[in-house]
């Protein structure tokens, strides 16, 4: 698919995220101080605080998995914890300590403990040529490593010819479990699954990757309170992981989930300035797909479309064995590059209004996927007896009731019992250019209300 930008002025009106902002921000600065690794005492406190902000109405679990066992084809990692980690010039001064910036220790660092030469340290220390002033974030998941993160500044500033002192205090504990959190919103146990996936790792960060938990938080509270249940066709589930190993687990263990989840989004680097992204799927044509493209293109926003790549969770539930077509939905373009993956992805560094762009645009396409659904002719044949049922439009009187005419009569046509909403859409779009994607459901309201058209789920997952 090429890359391409789009700028739409004219679109009807979405019903507003209806919340406290700085509720989002109460969340972000409380998670985003928190040593957050693949498995840590922090990541278990960031699911607690995820509970606390997520509605109490939803069931919410966090799941416990035993570290040294396989997923597939990956090992449930230990925990990690950093009792100390120092680095300081021998008789002088300490120069990095983790107990200022938890990024200043290599996440997954082996112990290590003794004098070198700046020569033999050097090895060891990393720093960002990009971001000179920054703490970049580096980590050693599955490589025996150890090392310390500095300012380029700072590294400059070290004498080459003095002896350093390492003391790093690590613990790799097989005893305490792997977790991730889930949230489930039930709407009829027949129903398929859409999944929400959102990282809660990346120790003091924020875009990456505590904006995506922020927009799930928000979106979970959005559809408890405005979401009308009674129109959704899917249930929703949300999963906050360590990026990647956190979905590797969840799915390899829940074989009975994997099979009700129909699709999904995954978010993260939502409150930067850049342009919204839509990354589609490994399966364009697929429902989840589509809705987006669509409702992106009738917003207001600009925005810009890639085809699949498989980098963060999305990877996981597009790859081969799950197949779940999982959109990714971000602000990344160059900009991103100034502070990805250092002490720079901070709070202060983080746009509200993009932000809260970025939620409404999410919140859409989310609402907009639980609503897609198969309509289903009541009625023996032909078309219904409008008139009788007071629906009829008067298409004479006015251009209004030309149009929703035009659009009612196409659509009772167009319904066969295998077209989704959305490929009814996309055909009568042909026809009524100016037409909503919302203006379909307003149609079929009252046609549901008389009994004239079922709404059914889409067929089931994998099916």
């Amino acid at each position: 698919m090429p890359f391409y930008r789009r700028n739409h002025k004219n679109f009807s009106q979405r019903q507003a995220l209806v919340i406290n902002k700085e509720q989002i921000f109460d969340f972000i600065r409380e998670v985003y101080p928190l040593h957050r690794t693949l498995n840590s005492e922090d990541t278990s406190r960031a699911y607690d605080i995820v509970r606390k902000y997520m509605p109490g109405t939803l069931e919410f679990k966090v799941l416990d998995f035993a570290p040294g066992e396989n997923a597939w084809d990956w090992p449930v990692p230990p925990r990690f914890t950093v009792n100390k980690a120092q680095l300081s010039r021998k008789g002088g001064p300490v120069i990095v300590d983790f107990r200022n910036n938890p990024l200043h220790v290599v996440s997954y660092s082996q112990p290590f403990h003794g004098e070198l030469s700046f020569d033999e340290l050097d090895k060891h220390l990393h720093y960002s040529k990009r971001n000179p002033s920054a703490i970049p974030w580096v980590y050693r998941y599955y490589q025996k490593d150890w090392g310390f993160c500095l300012s380029l500044d700072q590294y400059n500033k070290m004498d080459r010819n003095a002896r350093y002192v390492v003391d790093i205090d690590t613990q790799f504990d097989y005893s305490k479990p792997f977790q991730v959190a889930e949230a489930y919103f039930e709407i009829n146990p027949a129903y398929d699954d859409f999944i929400v996936v959102s990282n809660i790792c990346h120790p003091h960060q924020v875009n990456d990757s505590i904006s995506g938990a922020a927009c799930a938080i928000f979106i979970a509270r959005w559809l408890v309170e405005n979401g009308q249940k009674e129109n959704l066709k899917k249930n929703i589930r949300f999963l906050f992981c360590p990026e990647r190993i956190g979905s590797i687990v969840y799915l390899s263990r829940n074989p009975e989930k994997l099979k009700k989840i129909r699709s999904g989004v995954f978010t993260e680097f939502l409150g930067y300035t850049d342009t919204l992204n839509l990354q589609h799927s490994l399966f364009e044509s697929s429902s989840i797909d589509r809705v987006a493209a669509i409702i992106l293109g009738e917003s207001p926003v600009e925005y810009s479309e890639r085809s699949f790549e498989p980098w963060n969770d999305e990877g996981v539930f597009n790859c081969h064995g799950v197949r779940i077509p999982m959109i990714f939905l971000s602000r990344t373009t160059n900009k991103i590059l100034e502070n990805y993956h250092t002490s720079d992805d901070n709070p202060g560094n983080l746009d509200k209004p993009s932000l809260f762009e970025s939620l409404e645009i999410v919140k859409d396409i989310v609402y907009a996927e639980l609503r897609n659904c198969v309509p289903k002719h009541l009625i023996e044949a032909g078309p219904p007896f409008l008139s009788k049922r007071n629906l009829w439009i008067d298409w004479t009187q006015s251009d209004k009731g030309y149009a929703q005419n035009l659009l009612l009569e196409q659509l009772l046509c167009r319904i066969d019992g295998e077209k989704d909403i959305v490929k009814l859409y996309e055909e009568i779009k042909e026809i009524i250019p100016e037409m909503k994607y919302s203006d379909i459901f307003d149609v079929l309201a009252p046609l549901v209300r008389e009994r004239l058209i079922e709404l059914m789920p889409l067929p089931g997952a994998h099916s």
